[in-house]
């Protein structure tokens, strides 16, 4: 992903493919400083279009369940992690 923020899918096709060959999927979501911090508040709480079909592609093509750490600088909805069976931990 370009950015926390950004709806390009450009590199999706190609994070799956190296997610369907590998031993393990570690996928590393969330946010910056950009999206909140002190006198700018957040406008959602939702990851990016960017990150959630991210996401997605890779707990599809995975062969084993996929590890996602969140690193973000506000609360976010984890519900779309929660309820993808694919997805081992959070």
């Amino acid at each position: 992903m370009p950015s926390v923020t950004s709806a390009d899918t450009s590199g999706v096709a190609a994070a799956a493919a190296l997610a369907r060959a590998a031993d393990a999927a570690v996928l590393v979501l969330g946010t910056d400083l950009g999206v909140a911090c002190e006198n700018r508040d957040a406008v959602n709480l939702t990851f990016s279009d960017g990150q959630l079909a991210l996401m997605r592609a890779v707990a599809a093509a995975s062969s084993r369940p996929v590890v996602v750490v969140t690193l973000t600088a506000v609360p976010l909805d984890l519900t779309p992690l929660l309820t993808n069976t694919r997805i081992g931990a959070i």
